[in-house]
Order: C-alpha cells, then structure tokens, then sequence
C-alpha cells in the first residue's frame, strides 16, 4: 500500500446494530432495531412509564400488532395522517392526535434507550468494542452515526483523548460541550469528527449554525431533545444541513468506509442518496462490511460496488465484536 493509501482519512457508518452489541448489556431490554422496538416497550412492567404504556395503547387503533410494526413505520404513517385527516368527511383520527402520538412516541424512543443503555450507577455502560474502535482511530477520520443514544459520545469522551473536541467535533458548532471530554488540550479543531445525522438523545437544540448538548447521556421526563424521526423523506432542517454536508465531504474524500451494524433501509432514501453521491469518485481501499446477515451484507456491497476497484480489499466481519478482535480492520492503517 502506498503512502497516499497509508494517509487517507477512514469514515466509519455506525447503525443500531453497534449499539445493539454494546459488550456489557447485561438486562432483558436491550437497545432497539427498528423493527423490533414495540417487542422492546412490551417488556416493561405496565404502570412503570405512561408514555410507554400510552404508545402500546395507540399502536393497535393505527398500525395492528407491535410484533408486525416497525418504528419507522410509525412514525412515517403519523406523518402522512394530516394530509388524509384533511380530506377525509369523518375521520377517525385529529391532528392533534398525530402530534400527541408522536410526542409520546418520541419520549418512549428516550425511556427505552435509558433502561437499556444505563448502569447501576446512571451512568452510561461501557462498550470494550466501541472503546478498540475509538483507539484505533487517527486524526481526520469521521463517525457517521443514525443511532439517537450517546454510546459512541462516551466512549470519545473516555478514550479519545488528543482526538476529540465536542465543540468542533458535530459539524456544527456546540456549546455546553465541557462533560463530553475529558482531554481540554486537545486540538480547537476536533481531530476525530462525530456527525449524528439523526439528532441525539443530548441534543438539547440545534438550529442553523448551533448545537447545544445537555450534559448527560439520558433524558428525563420533560427534558426535550432533538431527533429527526425515521421518516421515509426527511427534512433536513436547521443544522442538521450543515451536519449532513460536513459528512458529504468526508465520504467524498474517504478510501477506506467501514459499516458496522447498519442495514440502509429499502425506504431511508436520504442515506441512501447520501451514499450514491458521494462514494465512489475514487476507489476505496479498504471496505469493511460488520453485519451478521448475508442479505445485508450483499445489499451494501451491491450499493457500493461503484466504489470497489481491483485492488479494493473487502471484509466481511460478523458482529461488532469480531471487527475489534480482529483489530478494527480498515482503521488506523490496517
């Protein structure tokens, strides 16, 4: 490999597959994918979280059984119901109704991602496999991540000393970013860069050119935070634009693209799109696939097949934990 290969910038896709083998769950609730969230909500006891028990109650009257709906479906049919309720004579449903069903759907999103993700001390768990992949990370390489929980946060925070600033790090500008590092000499230029492109359960706001973060990892009831809902067409709004065009540029540029645990949904156009216009204007040298389907596996190869030259070296890694056992293939010059 060539120096100009040896210094090419790494990006690293995180989906809910990353989270999902976070190494220290422990607890029947566990993080969710989207297609089994409602099975999650269903474990907790009834009368424990109203807004949980509130939503189990709604999903029956819209969508059918919880074992057969996905949050993405959800959330995408809340958002059509005004268009119809609109010019349907009787309609069973208000707009209201919509927006209070999706309030509520969105603090249970924060209710699951807490009991799933919190130790016995509230503090956030630690994942060993998030912890090898941060390490072996050098500067100028980027995370884009559409998980809403902060896993990947705290893990820079605890091991990414020298290379990880909050406050340059989002593509955007935050503030309040001071429990979310542990290295205060580093660089005012984040040398790692952490693009959400979904919003974060510590995303307290965010408009055109500012991000503020709460401090801590989970919210509490009446703490608002800013997502985009997994929506089929989705808005980028605010400074969700500036985050979706510094990850454009990083793709753009990257020879080496590492996927771990994420699908690309048929029906997330947005990433999709993202994807088809950026990758694939140089072949990749390294690309690494982390999912356990084989069906997954070949979608993705197949949608990046553009960017896979002869002399592109492919992995295939089965879970999260074989990618850090077999030491982070694709990152850090390997």
């Amino acid at each position: 490999m060539n120096d100009d290969k040896e210094s090419s910038n790494a990006v690293v896709i995180l989906g809910a597959g990353a989270t999902r083998g976070v190494s220290s769950l422990r607890r029947p609730i566990v993080p969710p994918l989207d297609a089994d969230f409602f099975q999650q909500l269903m474990r907790f006891p009834r009368g424990q979280h109203d807004c949980v028990d509130r939503v189990l109650r709604d999903l029956p009257n819209l969508c059918g059984s919880a074992h057969r709906t996905t949050l993405e479906q959800y959330f995408s049919l809340l958002e059509a119901l005004p268009e119809v309720v609109d010019i349907s004579p009787h309609p069973r449903f208000k707009s209201k109704t919509r927006r209070a069903n999706a309030e509520r759907l969105t603090r249970a999103v924060a209710v699951l991602l807490n009991e799933a993700l919190a130790g016995s001390n509230g503090q956030h768990l630690d994942c060993k496999y998030h912890t090898a992949m941060v390490n072996a990370l050098r500067s100028g390489d980027s995370i884009l991540t559409f998980n809403y929980d902060c896993t990947i946060d705290w893990s820079l925070k605890l091991s990414g000393k020298a290379k990880w600033n909050p406050t340059t790090g989002y593509g955007i500008r935050a503030v309040n970013g001071a429990s979310w590092v542990t290295d205060r000499q580093v660089s005012d230029d984040s040398p790692v860069k952490l693009f959400k492109m979904h919003g974060s359960l510590h995303f307290k706001h965010i408009d055109r050119d500012l991000l503020t973060l709460w401090s801590g990892p989970f919210r509490q009831d009446g703490e608002e935070f800013k997502i985009i809902p997994p929506i089929m067409s989705k808005r980028l709004d605010d400074g969700y634009k500036q985050i979706w065009s510094s990850a454009a540029s990083a793709l753009a540029q990257t020879r080496r693209l590492c996927i771990i645990g994420y699908s690309l949904p048929a029906s997330d156009l947005t990433a999709l799109a993202l994807l088809l216009c950026n990758v694939g204007r140089v072949d990749l040298d390294v690309l690494t696939i982390v999912n356990p389907s084989r069906e997954v596996s070949d979608r993705l190869y197949s949608v990046l097949s553009v960017a896979i030259g002869p002399d592109t070296r492919v992995v295939f890694n089965h879970d999260f934990a074989e990618f850090a056992d077999q030491g982070c293939p694709g990152l850090g010059g390997r």
